[in-house]
């Protein structure tokens, strides 16, 4: 059990890391002046930037941030709060939001309606889901302004479906 939970605390650090990374790189691009290249790391330092682009899930991860400060902008110029939630599926397809079942409005009727950039699931009460084409991600200006809003998801493994992989992933939080 100790091994699976560090083997799955390895895989959120790195993709963290990587995130951070590839955020910073966008923030050199951005400041540099004209014609001049960003300093890159040498060394070990290469190496392990390198190892981390190579084992990780760079785009989903980076997809699941992006969607889940999305939420989080909308609802708050909403004025309402997170849904709880009890589990998060991810895939290269996009991010699929399950809600707690105390999920609901605030007249506590459900199915909760959803915010950008979600849509409610049709037929799946407490379902919403984000595609990974989604015209209504905010920017990463905008992202930047916006705090990480489930800061306790843990990855609970993944599965193999008709040649595509996903993970789900479970809030260790619950947003009340």
């Amino acid at each position: 059990m100790s091994t699976l939970l560090s083997a799955a605390g390895g895989t959120v650090v790195a993709g963290g890391v990587v995130l951070m990374l590839r955020r910073r790189r966008a923030l050199q691009r951005r400041q540099r002046e004209d014609g001049t290249a960003i300093v890159m790391p040498t060394g070990r330092a290469a190496v392990t930037e390198q190892a981390l682009h190579s084992r990780d899930s760079t785009t989903e991860l980076l997809l699941l941030d992006t969607a889940l400060r999305t939420l989080a902008s909308h609802l708050a110029a909403q004025e309402r709060a997170l849904p709880p939630l009890v589990a998060i599926r991810l895939g290269a397809e996009g991010v699929l939001l399950h809600l707690s079942e105390t999920a609901d409005d605030s007249d506590g009727q459900l199915p909760l309606g959803a915010a950008a950039p979600f849509t409610v699931v049709k037929d799946r009460s407490g379902v919403w889901w984000c595609p990974a084409d989604s015209t209504e991600l905010l920017d990463s200006d905008e992202l930047a302004e916006v705090a990480a809003p489930y800061p306790g998801l843990v990855p609970l493994g993944k599965t193999q479906a008709a040649g595509s992989s996903s993970s789900t992933w479970r809030s260790s939080v619950r947003c009340t």
